[in-house]
């Protein structure tokens, strides 16, 4: 292998780390979004539901309802405090 044939290989590695080098940097972006969807899927499957009203509704894209529990548990938020424990039935 000659001295040209050396740097153009040096050339394409060099090329072929830094592309897979960004690749992790994105992979490591979308990871978290990649669960939180799997999470509002398998909830949406499992029939738990987010009301949607519709783009030209009066009430908007989702309307004035809150989340339940089970819902903000799956888009990774917080349970609401009202919303758990006895409710003094």
């Amino acid at each position: 292998m000659n001295e040209l044939e050396r740097t153009a290989l040096n050339e394409i590695l060099r090329t072929v780390t830094y592309i897979a080098e960004k690749l992790d940097e994105i992979e490591k972006i979308l990871e978290p979004q990649a669960e939180i969807k799997d999470e509002i899927i398998g909830a949406l499957s499992a029939g738990k539901g987010i009301v949607d009203y519709g783009i030209g509704s009066a009430k908007g894209a989702v309307g004035p309802r809150a989340l339940n529990n089970d819902e903000r548990l799956a888009v990774g938020l917080p349970a609401n405090e009202l919303m758990t424990g006895d409710l003094g039935v």
